[in-house]
């Protein structure tokens, strides 16, 4: 039976050095403190990391359906037919929960201080706000289109004045708002390039719309194109083309059931369809977020690999220190594997100490973040006014068996060393 206590209870005592080891046992805390500000920084720096990436995610997804379903011929407004039948047979996938008709248009956004292009987006306000209560977010984090279900209902609500109230609403990015230089309530002009032909030649559509508000998404690439209106006042702007954003159960199965509507509907003969999930149009984005994690994970851990290298060099010099130990132990009925494990086990219990100092540091600063605003942000540079934070159980687990891990590597080549030793030499000359 192997003699467990045994083996502990002399690595514990090894594990604090006496008087005539000093500079071994600074060595050893020092590895302990590198192996805690290692731990620390890892989870802390990974935990941001995550909370970045779900902070984006439910930006886009504010924005964004999940699936993107465009057609050739989108822009017949005779084919109501077969965008219903489009909607039945994606809300047919089991992964789809909702499918809505949109309509999509170029126009320049002209008032009396300042002209913009703008991407022109109508959406049945009523679906969206009733899905948005009822439906409740996926999930895949984000609300179904929050963002735009927060600007329809600004085109829901009452403005006074005769004028404005005969006129449609439109909801405008701040960015493209202060482009056109306008505010709640003034009136702007939508001039569609398509225009029509009349004797005169080429006219632009022109149409009036009242701005019932602002649109602040925190993404530039929306706020300074996206204007919202109600779906029935967009069906009548020139060049107009349908589109159907697909909802999902999660947003993670975005992907494959993209990939499962694209043979369906090739299966049922309606060619010309591309069914894009959200992620393809931020791939560079996330890509560099998942880069950027990677490398700041394996410069970080180059400080817990320092520290267990230190872990190393103080077994290497308490192995030379206690010759004598060993050769007495080995005297005394010590198996070569007992000497083996009391060196090992010492470097673990190093690694132990600092892994639960830096796991219990880490995790607290995660949370403390995560609850109050110790940290102020810019939110024009970074889209948000506090450290984003997801503490995820997986990421302190991984960090911790990978500590673990390398304390234990970096003991066997000195617990090898003294497994080494002969006694017979080390008794003879006394050391």
């Amino acid at each position: 039976m192997f003699p467990v206590r045994f083996v502990f209870f002399v690595s514990r005592r090894y594990l604090s050095a006496g008087r005539k080891q000093g500079f071994i046992s600074l060595l050893s805390w020092l590895s302990i403190a590198g192996v805690a500000l290692g731990t620390m920084t890892l989870i802390i720096v990974i935990s941001v990391m995550a909370g970045f990436e779900r902070d984006f995610t439910r930006r886009i997804l504010g924005v964004r359906p999940h699936i993107l379903l465009d057609m050739e011929g989108g822009r017949n407004s005779a084919e109501t037919g077969r965008i219903r039948y489009l909607q039945k047979m994606a809300l047919a996938d089991p992964a789809v929960t909702d499918a809505v008709r949109v309509v999509e248009a170029q126009a320049m956004i002209r008032s009396l201080y300042g002209t913009s292009g703008a991407r022109i987006i109508g959406i049945p306000s009523a679906h969206i706000r009733s899905g948005r209560q009822s439906g409740g977010p996926p999930s895949g984090g984000a609300a179904w289109l929050s963002e735009f279900a927060t600007g329809l209902d600004r085109l829901a609500a009452p403005e006074s004045g005769a004028e404005s109230s005969r006129l449609p609403g439109i909801v405008l990015g701040r960015d493209l708002a202060a482009a056109a230089g306008v505010f709640t309530g003034d009136v702007v002009h939508l001039i569609s390039p398509r225009g029509m032909i009349s004797p005169a030649g080429h006219m632009p559509s022109v149409r009036r719309f009242r701005v019932a508000g602002t649109l602040h998404t925190g993404l530039y690439e929306y706020d300074s194109v996206t204007a919202l209106v109600d779906l029935s006042a967009a069906g009548r702007l020139t060049g107009a083309r349908t589109r159907i954003y697909l909802r999902c159960t999660s947003a993670e199965k975005a992907e494959e059931a993209a990939a499962r509507l694209c043979s369906v509907f090739a299966g049922a003969g309606e060619h010309g369809l591309t069914a894009t999930e959200w992620q393809a149009h931020h791939q560079s984005l996330f890509f560099a977020l998942k880069l950027e994690k990677i490398c700041m994970s394996l410069l970080l851990g180059l400080i817990v690999l320092v520290a267990v290298f230190n872990i190393s060099g103080s077994l290497f010099m308490l192995v030379v220190e206690k010759r004598m130990d060993i050769a007495m132990l080995k005297s005394l009925g010590a198996t070569d594997g007992m000497i083996r494990w009391i060196f090992t086990m010492r470097g673990g219990l190093l690694g132990v100490i600092g892994m639960a100092v830096g796991a219990v540091a880490g995790t607290g600063a995660c949370m403390a973040l995560d609850r109050w605003p110790l940290v102020r942000l810019p939110a024009r540079l970074f889209l948000m006014e506090e450290i984003p934070v997801r503490l995820m159980p997986a990421t302190v687990i991984t960090v911790i068996g990978a500590v673990l891990f390398l304390s234990l590597i970096v003991s066997f080549p000195p617990s090898g060393k003294a497994a080494r030793i002969n006694p017979v030499d080390i008794l003879r000359h006394g050391g």
